[in-house]
Parts: structure tokens; C-alpha cells; sequence
């Protein structure tokens, strides 16, 4: 049966191995500072201290520890500052990562060849992190101002997009119109051009060039139809 649990070693009671600790103590403080007030002092929060967990781990040769092995391999855990949950009956005994920040063994025994036959381990444990609930908070603000921002990128990049789609819009409205203007001109100039060439086309017979009866009568004042006739005769 498991008791506790810590950076991977397990406190535990089974037919095969007895690993108990005693004396488990939590504490937890603040850092405060001195303050008057009609000359009456009193103290007030500044920060809170971090808690702190300590126990002593019980180690016997007798009950399947190797005590010289386990008790080492602690003392290099505080070297290197390793930090875990602490678990209790599988429930976090603080809500926050505990730092091995002290180690120490004593009331150690050993056998006549010099082996390790029992010691106590106390430890420190420190608190390294913020509480789970605080990090929770922190990490949901953060996501809100993060949503916030990226919606408010998105709404420029819209406008930008609808005011390129207007600027085109209007452009191609006013090719549009120009084109149409200047095909209704060119169609104005080209009829004008055909109706003066109709005016003022010649005709011409065997090298004598007269005008239409339309043309000549306008310019000699009404030349007869018999002159015209007389002139042909001559030619053939």
C-alpha cells in the first residue's frame, strides 16, 4: 500500500518492503513589516513566505531498504534542487511543487562488516512554484488579452481589405464610363464622316466629272435636266 509519494520515490508498506517516514510538519508564514498608527505599532503583510513541508523518512535494511543507496540518493536530490508534488493518500498534500532544499541523515546504524543497517532521513521541502490555483487565474487572463488582441488585428485587416475592394470598385466604374464615352464619340465622328462623303462624292464617266444633281443644283442654282442629258450625248 502506498502512503505517500515524492519525486518519484514512493512511501509505501507491502509484504516486500516497509518505507515510512514520521514527524510530517507543514508550515506556512508571511513576511510582514512594522507600521504606526496614533502611536500604537502594529505589523502588516508585505509577502507570503513560501511553505514549507519536513519529515523524517525511516529507512531498515530489515525491511527491504537499501539504506546506504536510499539514503545517498536523497542527499544528492538536495544538491540538485529537485522538486515535485507531494502526495498523501494520492492527494496533493499543498497545492504547489515542493523543492528538496534540505537533507540530512542521522541515527545511523551498522552491522560489524561496516554495512548500513538502519538511518532517518529528515527532509525539507520547500514550495518552488505558485499555488495551482494563482497559475490557473494568470494563465486565463492571459488567454483573454490574447483574444483580444488577435480580434483586434483581424478587425483592421478587414477594413483594410474592404477599402482596397472599394478604391478597385470605383476605378473600374470609371473605365467603364470613359470607354463607353468615347465609343459613343467615335461613333458620332464616324457617321458625321459618311454623311459629308456621301454630300460630297463625285462621279466619274469617261474623264468627265460632274456632280449629283443633288450638289449641282445647289451650286449653280438649278442646272436642267436636259444639260446633263446633252452632255452624255457628246460623250458617246
Amino acid at each position: 500500500m502506498e502512503i505517500g509519494r515524492w519525486g518519484g520515490r514512493k512511501f509505501t508498506v507491502s509484504p516486500a518492503v516497509v518505507r515510512g517516514f514520521t514527524g510530517l510538519t507543514l508550515k506556512g508564514s508571511s513576511e510582514t513589516e512594522n507600521k504606526t498608527a496614533d502611536k500604537q505599532m502594529y505589523v502588516a503583510r508585505k509577502n507570503g513566505k513560501p511553505a514549507e513541508v519536513s519529515l523524517s523518512v525511516v529507512l531498515h535494511r530489515n525491511l527491504g531498504c537499501d539504506v546506504r543507496a536510499e539514503a545517498v540518493e536523497f542527499i544528492r536530490a538536495a544538491q540538485d534542487g529537485k522538486y515535485d508534488y507531494m502526495y498523501i493518500a494520492n492527494e496533493k498534500l499543498v497545492p504547489c511543487k515542493l523543492m528538496l532544499t534540505d537533507a540530512e541523515v542521522s541515527d545511523t546504524t551498522l552491522d560489524t562488516y561496516g554495512e548500513w543497517v538502519t538511518c532517518k532521513v529528515k527532509l525539507t521541502l520547500k514550495q518552488c512554484t505558485k499555488f495551482d490555483t494563482e497559475t490557473a487565474k494568470t494563465n486565463t487572463s492571459t488567454k483573454t488579452t490574447t483574444t483580444k488582441t488577435s480580434t483586434t488585428k483581424e478587425y483592421y485587416s478587414t477594413t483594410t481589405v474592404d477599402s482596397k475592394a472599394k478604391n478597385e470598385t470605383i476605378n473600374t466604374t470609371n473605365k467603364v464610363v470613359n470607354e463607353a464615352q468615347n465609343t459613343s464619340s467615335t461613333k458620332e465622328n464616324t457617321a458625321s464622316r459618311t454623311s459629308t462623303s456621301t454630300t460630297t462624292a463625285t462621279k466619274t464617266t469617261s474623264g468627265f466629272t460632274f456632280a449629283p444633281s443633288s450638289t449641282s443644283t445647289s451650286k449653280s442654282g438649278g442646272t436642267s435636266g436636259a444639260a446633263v442629258n446633252k452632255i452624255v450625248a457628246m460623250v458617246k
